[in-house]
């Protein structure tokens, strides 16, 4: 399935899939465009964590370094000549 293209405020990179994504201190290493892994946004949309329940935030959610990112509990990859995203939908359970 083709998502699109982010819009302009709006990042979106790819992930590594095989890494361990449980109690994370950083997000795992970025993949080529091209390489499909998990989809991964930062932004002013991203949540900062769930209101009064810090503790309850998903570990997917990473503000340790800076970097604001979630990953996503989707597959994608970027296309390398059009900066497209395209998603599989649905990764097993974390």
């Amino acid at each position: 399935t083709c998502v699109g293209c982010p819009p302009p405020h709006i990042q979106i990179r790819i992930f590594d899939a095989e890494a361990p994504l449980e109690n994370i201190a950083r997000p795992p290493s970025l993949v080529p465009h091209g390489t499909m892994g998990i989809i991964g946004t930062r932004g002013p949309h991203v949540m900062s964590g769930y209101w009064n329940r810090g503790g309850d935030t998903p570990p997917t959610t990473n503000h340790s370094d800076g970097g604001d990112w979630m990953l996503m509990n989707d597959l994608g990859y970027i296309h390398p000549r059009s900066e497209k995203i395209y998603s599989s939908v649905g990764v097993p359970t974390m």
